[in-house]
């Protein structure tokens, strides 16, 4: 009973997912935490993957290739598989009876409202298939692609204590690659938009107004200051808060300053075309 009134309770994010994807390292966390400042958006730090699994299984789920098939041998109502995998998409990522728990919450604090559009937030990492999976499971959803400068990318890459173990060759292939990967963004307006680091990190009330546009909820304060003044997990050091966050980008050496000749060269044959498509530019080419 608990779990079918959960279910009840939390269509409101059922239908309204927000996907934050790219590269790690990109700035993924960074919105991710950003949105959770918005009072109309539920945004959890950890990455998720199983959502893009699930997604990917609803992109292959076409009854409608072999309709006599499909309703001989299959128990449940198509429509009933992609409601019940849209609810284990939720709940891998938010708990068990989740929209009940945070029903009760808001209740509490007086701010309960069954017209009230909410919206879950997380960091995942689909390809194309996945994607029009996730579309599929939930319609509403909207997918924010953050893409970071090459340069800034790997150079942090080779800092963080998660990837340093990988060669530099294997932190450029990786940003190209992610570039390959996401450049099917660009092919679907209504659902995603493509995030520029830089320039969420100089102006990023106009980039929150270009969310927001993309989510249909009202404008908030709350994610533009977070990024204005917060660097988060900067270069395997702890958060930095109530910071200028300009600033102190500003003052850092450019990447490129500390990388050898052969380091160079591996980033522009690895790196370059990509770098040159999407309009950065290498100094050192």
């Amino acid at each position: 009973m608990l779990n079918l009134l959960g279910h009840i309770l939390a269509y409101g994010y059922y239908s309204r997912p927000i996907f934050v994807i790219g590269a790690g390292r990109s700035g993924t966390t960074a919105l991710t935490r950003a949105l959770g400042h918005h009072p109309s958006i539920y945004a959890l730090e950890q990455e998720c993957p199983f959502p893009g699994h699930v997604g990917e299984l609803s992109y292959y789920i076409k009854p409608e290739a072999h309709t006599d098939y499909y309703l001989e041998n299959q128990r449940l109502d198509h429509n009933e598989i992609i409601r019940n995998l849209a609810g284990l998409c939720f709940e891998s990522c938010r708990g068990k009876n989740f929209g009940l728990a945070d029903t009760l919450k808001q209740f509490i604090h007086g701010n309960f409202s069954l017209l009230k559009a909410r919206h879950w937030c997380i960091k995942t990492f689909p390809n194309r298939e996945e994607f029009l999976g996730l579309c599929r499971l939930f319609p509403k959803a909207k997918f924010l692609y953050i893409l970071r400068n090459g340069m800034d990318m790997v150079q942090s890459r080779t800092r963080f204590a998660n990837f340093k173990k990988h060669g530099f060759y294997d932190h450029c292939l990786t940003w190209t690659m992610n570039v390959d990967k996401y450049r099917y963004i660009a092919d679907y307006h209504y659902h995603a938009l493509e995030i520029r680091h830089d320039v969420l990190i100089n102006d990023p009330e106009t980039i929150f107004r270009e969310i927001y546009n993309l989510l249909e909820v009202p404008f908030n304060n709350g994610p533009a200051n977070f990024i204005g003044n917060t660097i988060v997990h900067p270069l395997d050091q702890p958060t930095l808060e109530n910071v200028n966050i300009q600033d102190v980008l500003n003052k850092r050496e450019p990447p490129y300053k500390t990388w050898s000749k052969e380091e160079k060269k591996i980033f522009t044959d690895v790196c370059g075309e990509n770098m040159q498509r999407l309009g950065y530019d290498i100094p050192f080419a």
